[in-house]
């Protein structure tokens, strides 16, 4: 299986440019089992930044591919085979088709009640992942076919 993942927000941490906890072990288990590769919305100096950053910390053999719009992932997504999308951004995950399972990555408690309450149309198209380990679980299931 295909496993699409973004970088800031589920990889790195914005904030601190740090890995996200369990990030690291979650794409060297991913990549296991599975084909790993990074969409990801940057263009220009964040690109670069981007790349420096994946090199760092040993993930510039992970296929990557950068894109100047959000619309674009879905897109690229489709175009490679993906069955699995990882993104912190709902909306991302909006556009992409039904076939590719989304995966929600959001340990933000306020934001997933509020979606679950005012878009729960959306909210079941989702698989909802707090931390990596629910991720390495859900692609998991996806693979055993129980998920």
């Amino acid at each position: 299986m295909i496993v699409a993942c973004d970088i800031g927000g589920v990889v790195t941490n914005l904030a601190t440019h740090q890995p996200v906890d369990g990030a690291l072990a979650g794409i060297a288990e991913l990549s296991r089992s599975h084909c790993v590769i990074f969409v990801s919305k940057c263009g220009g100096l964040y690109k670069a930044e981007s790349t420096a950053w994946l090199a760092k910390h040993g993930l510039d053999a992970v296929p990557t591919y950068f894109c100047d719009s959000n619309g674009d992932k879905a897109r690229i997504a489709s175009e490679h085979g993906v069955g699995v999308m990882i993104d912190d951004h709902i909306q991302v995950l909006k556009a992409f088709p039904e076939e590719i399972t989304k995966v929600w990555f959001c340990n933000e408690p306020q934001k997933v009640a509020g979606t679950q309450k005012y878009q729960p149309e959306l909210f079941a198209t989702l698989r909802l992942a707090t931390k990596w380990s629910h991720i390495l679980d859900i692609v998991q299931d996806l693979h055993t076919g129980l998920g």
